[in-house]
């Protein structure tokens, strides 16, 4: 994932985002305990919107309760424990982790200080622990079909973007309940084709500099108009307002703080995270403008 998928904090109250940091920090403690230490370095605050969703889904109880780490030693904090929802994103983090540097090592690529081939076999253990082994090969085979179209060269914004959906699609709806799957599938295709187009967009310049695949670059050339980074935008909020039309189906009761957190998500902080595409955005900066929803 690439960090669009956080909420948008002016929106979000304190009660709520300390609560969001409870999930986040739950799912860091599921990945000690069930998949090692060096597996929780691969955790983003992408993978907290997968558990709030099955947060929402599962209707349990949420237990919260101090604990300190590594990384917060002398002052404990609060952490949602021994739930099935953040056991399953620590376990879906790993796998998608592994998956991920190991397409690194076949495309040799080699990002940060730590090479692909080094940091796929420090996670080796932890994707053997995290199990899922059907899920896995779902991973592999949506990064694959991914992998090939970008070699490939694949002009078309939506074939890529598409298998990087069904790979969102898939961990969403994995070992949920049938009354459950087919929304969450939809709700992670969504977003996951949000992710790729909106990296994609924030990706041009360089990758016009570079030479790198981009299919908007294959697309418009060297240059986005404000007219394209428009239309652009647009179709990403209309993508997302697939997500949220299929996760209204959905017969479900208040859910407290994990419910506005997720439709805070889905209806500005993933929409204000592509601001960037509007024609009087501040270079390096994204704009922050009122924004009523997902849908146009």
């Amino acid at each position: 994932m690439f960090g669009y998928v956080r909420p948008y904090r002016p929106s979000v109250t304190l009660g709520d985002y300390e609560f969001y940091r409870s999930v986040y920090c739950g799912i860091c403690r599921a990945m000690k305990r069930q998949t090692g230490q060096i597996s929780s370095m691969t955790l983003n605050y992408d993978m907290v919107f997968l558990a709030l969703a099955r947060i929402i889904v599962g209707g349990r109880t949420i237990s919260i309760h101090p604990h300190r780490c590594a990384v917060h030693p002398l002052k404990p904090r609060a952490m949602v424990v021994d739930n099935p929802a953040t056991d399953y994103a620590a376990r879906a983090t790993v796998l998608l982790a592994y998956r991920k540097l190991a397409d690194d090592v076949t495309d040799g690529r080699f990002l940060g200080k730590v090479p692909p081939a080094t940091a796929k076999a420090l996670l080796s253990r932890a994707k053997k622990r995290a199990g899922l082994a059907p899920l896995d090969r779902e991973i592999e085979t949506c990064l694959t079909s991914l992998s090939e179209m970008e070699r490939g060269r694949v002009a078309s914004i939506d074939r890529p973007a598409g298998a990087f959906g069904k790979l969102l699609g898939d961990i969403f709806a994995f070992g949920a309940p049938e009354a459950h799957a087919d929304a969450l599938r939809k709700v992670g295709d969504a977003v996951g084709r949000f992710i790729y187009c909106a990296d994609a967009a924030e990706d041009f310049p360089r990758d016009v500099r570079s030479g790198s695949y981009n299919p908007y670059v294959l697309t418009y050339g060297d240059t986005l108009s404000d007219d394209a980074k428009l239309d652009i935008r647009a179709s990403l909020i209309n993508t997302l307002a697939a997500g949220e039309a299929a996760w209204r189906t959905l017969p479900l009761s208040d859910a407290g703080a994990a419910g506005r957190l997720f439709l805070n998500i889905l209806y500005e902080g993933l929409p204000h995270r592509v601001d960037f595409l509007l024609p009087d955005a501040p270079k390096g900066k994204h704009k922050l403008t009122p924004y009523d929803g997902v849908l146009p």
